[in-house]
């Protein structure tokens, strides 16, 4: 095997790595928040968006998939955010909560 051929070996194998930490972390993420929407009882119907965290959003398209909100920052911390609605029983007083998230995965657990 060339060098070449050892390189581009060792970048394949790196970037596999890469992608299956990046999906073991999302996973977690996904379940993480499904976990704190069911512990607070949150209705089915009000909405829950996944938006990126030090962006600017953009009004006519906010909407993301968790993967497409995720980012990973210098400290390789992923980071995410969500927006969750809550209003009065009345629907008045509509209030936008935001929720920054920052999980990052040291041996068998996450950080």
């Amino acid at each position: 095997m060339s060098k070449y051929e050892e390189l581009a070996q060792s970048y394949s194998h790196a970037r596999k790595s890469f992608r299956d930490y990046e999906e073991v972390c999302r996973n977690f993420a996904r379940e993480l928040v499904f976990g704190m929407v069911e512990y607070f009882e949150w209705p089915r119907d009000r909405e829950i968006t996944y938006i990126p965290i030090g962006e600017e959003l953009d009004p006519n398209n906010k909407f993301y998939a968790l993967a497409g909100a995720m980012r990973m920052d210098a400290q390789s911390f992923w980071h995410f955010g969500i927006e969750l609605n809550i209003m009065e029983a009345s629907g008045a007083y509509p209030l936008s909560l935001v929720l920054s998230f920052f999980i990052k995965k040291a041996g068998a657990n996450f950080i």
